[in-house]
């Protein structure tokens, strides 16, 4: 009895209600469309700068009057690390 009263109850809110994107008056066009523009972008860019390269160490050293150079000696990025939770 519970639950079909609980349905009921759903059915109703959900009538009464509409989604955020298909309100007439109640939220203005711009932010119907630039809030979740701004969050995917949000999403985008902490995906991208987590992926992204962080650092890289270059070795530059002089020895015997030449010069040594060891490109991207270590490269850190917060890929390839393995969380622990």
């Amino acid at each position: 009895m519970n639950q079909r009263r609980e349905q009921q109850d759903e059915k109703r809110l959900s009538d009464s209600t509409r989604s955020m994107m298909k309100s007439s008056e109640e939220i203005p066009v711009i932010a119907r469309y630039l809030i979740p523009t701004v969050i995917f972008g949000n999403i985008g860019l902490f995906i991208s700068g987590h992926l992204s390269l962080g650092a890289s160490l270059l070795i530059y050293f002089q020895v015997a009057g030449e010069e040594l150079i060891v490109d991207n000696f270590y490269i850190f990025s917060l890929r390839g690390i393995k969380w622990d939770a």
